[in-house]
Formats: structure tokens, C-alpha cells, sequence
């Protein structure tokens, strides 16, 4: 993420996953396996044919998250009735993204955070295959995300990823990632921290290809999200479709490209001019 433009990042984009040789490590990565691309072929398919290919043919029950789901308007998150917030959390005004987006800061990450749903005996119950987290660093802090994520019979499997973790663990429960800036400083006691030009991120999780490939369990659905200190968010979204964040609808419509366009909603602004990868960095 810092010292690389996107490009960088696509280039290196080859995961470390345990016990693998020789993998690259881009300026910001997890060792996460990487989310293929379902395209939809021959230039005219529906978005949901799309998300079709994406989910191996079989049509998701829970037709009301289709084609995605903006998570934090749809658990109304301003309201804190089916969310939670904890220590120092605040709405404030983005400069980047000229946007409301949430702060959420503190020097201990279990003690400041945003949880959905409020309590844990609830669940999400959100079956999107892919969840879209739009976040930014806080420059020179840690932070930590926990998933939690229950697979088709009913075991609740902890995923968190951050720049606290060293390297990958795992158990039967419980999978931890490291997220991975390339940064050279001779302070020990900023190392794996967000640079100073931490940038907006977008970070493409496949939950079904995470159980599959590191528990061989089959994912059933996303059943709570705590984020902690310290970083911006702007959303979540869940989708069955692969979306491209550097590619809107219009663009998309314009040349005819046989991708997901990013839904104008989640879309980051772009200079005109410029290009998306010079601004922000996707994470898969």
C-alpha cells in the first residue's frame, strides 16, 4: 500500500499461503487465496447470470441480498438498534472521499470498535459469497477486523485479518491473516503498522474459497463483523458477483468489458483524468 500504486499490487499478486515457497508479497496483501474472477462471457450476460456463474449455478435463498447488499444501510448502523459501537467511535467527513465515513480509533482495538449485530446471540445471516470491506488505515496504527462465520452445519468460524498478526495461524476454529504493508522503517516500534500514505482500500474477501481451502468446510453464511481500532470505513457489501472496483457501469457499458462493473454506490471518486489504481488499492 505505500511506496505502490495498484498496478504494483496486481503484478505481485501471487498469495502466500502456509508452507509455500518463493511468493511475492505486494505493498499491501493478505495470505488469502485469491478470489477468481467470474466474467460474464460473450460480452451481453445479465448481472445475474453473472452472479450465477459465480455461485456454481445454485441461486441464493435469500433473494432480498441480490445483486448486493449495503450492510450498514441495511442493519441502519447511524441508529445503533442493531449495531453496537464501543469506546471512540465518531462520523466524521472524509477529505478523499468528500464522504461521511466512521472513525474508529483507540490505543487498544478490543476496546474500540463497531460490531454488527448488536448482540452476539444474533446473526447476520448474510449469504453473499464475496464481502466488500471499503476502509482506510489510520497512518503509523494497527488494526484488526474479526469475522465471524458460520459454515452449512452450524460451526461458527472466527476470521480475523490484521497488521498486528506476524504470520498465518489457524485452528479449527479460529484463522488469522496478516495484512502486509511494505514499509522500511529502523523503528522497531513501528513495524506492521499502517505507512503515513496509507491509502482507501477495497478488500475483497471469498468467504467460500477461505473455509474450503484452509478447514475444507463449506461456508453457510456471514453471521457477524466487528471492526476495531484504529482505521476509516466507509462500508460493508456482500455479493455473490466478483465485482472490479476499478471499473464503474458506465465505463464498463461504454467499452463492453466482460467484467462485474462496481455498483456506483461503492464506487471510490477518480479525478478525470486519472486512474483508479493511482489513488486506491484493492485487496483480494
Amino acid at each position: 500500500m505505500a511506496g505502490g500504486s495498484c498496478a504494483r499490487l496486481e503484478r505481485c499478486g501471487r498469495v502466500s499461503r502456509p508452507g509455500s515457497t518463493g511468493s511475492e508479497v505486494p505493498p499491501a496483501s493478505l495470505t488469502v487465496p485469491r478470489a477468481e474472477t467470474c466474467p460474464a462471457r460473450g460480452g451481453g450476460g445479465s448481472r445475474r447470470s453473472a452472479q450465477d456463474r459465480c455461485s456454481g449455478g445454485v441461486p441464493s435463498p435469500a433473494s432480498w441480498q441480490l445483486p448486493f447488499l449495503n450492510v450498514f444501510r441495511h442493519f441502519r448502523v447511524d441508529e445503533w438498534k442493531r449495531s453496537s459501537k464501543e469506546g471512540d467511535v465518531a462520523l466524521v467527513t472524509d477529505k478523499v472521499l468528500k464522504s461521511s465515513v466512521y472513525r474508529i480509533r483507540g490505543s487498544v482495538s478490543a476496546s474500540n470498535y463497531i460490531q454488527l449485530p448488536r448482540t452476539s446471540t444474533q446473526s447476520l445471516g448474510l449469504t453473499g459469497r464475496y464481502l466488500y470491506v471499503l476502509f482506510r488505515p489510520l497512518p503509523t496504527k494497527h488494526f484488526v477486523i474479526h469475522l465471524d462465520v458460520s459454515t452449512e452445519d452450524g460451526q461458527v468460524i472466527r476470521v480475523s485479518f490484521s497488521n498486528l498478526f506476524k504470520e498465518f495461524k489457524s485452528s479449527a476454529t479460529w484463522l488469522q491473516f496478516p495484512f502486509v504493508f511494505e514499509t522500511k522503517t529502523p523503528r522497531r516500534d513501528l513495524a506492521g503498522v499502517a505507512p503515513p500514505n496509507a491509502r482507501w482500500t477495497c478488500l475483497q474477501l471469498d468467504l467460500r474459497d477461505i473455509l474450503i481451502f484452509y478447514l475444507s468446510r463449506h461456508y453457510g453464511h456471514l453471521k457477524s463483523i466487528r471492526l476495531c481500532a484504529n482505521l476509516l470505513v466507509r462500508n460493508l457489501y456482500t455479493s455473490d458477483l466478483c465485482f472490479d472496483p476499478a471499473v464503474t457501469v458506465t465505463e464498463a457499458r461504454r467499452v463492453k468489458l466482460p467484467v462485474s462493473p462496481v455498483p456506483r454506490e461503492m464506487a471510490f471518486p477518480v479525478p478525470k483524468g486519472e486512474r483508479w489504481h493511482d489513488h486506491y488499492i484493492h485487496v483480494r
